[in-house]
């Protein structure tokens, strides 16, 4: 993972990889 995320992306990511 990239540690360059942003509050908006973090989130969207939780949904995409969970």
């Amino acid at each position: 993972m990239t540690l360059a995320l942003t509050q908006s992306d973090f989130r969207a990511n939780l949904k995409k990889y969970l």
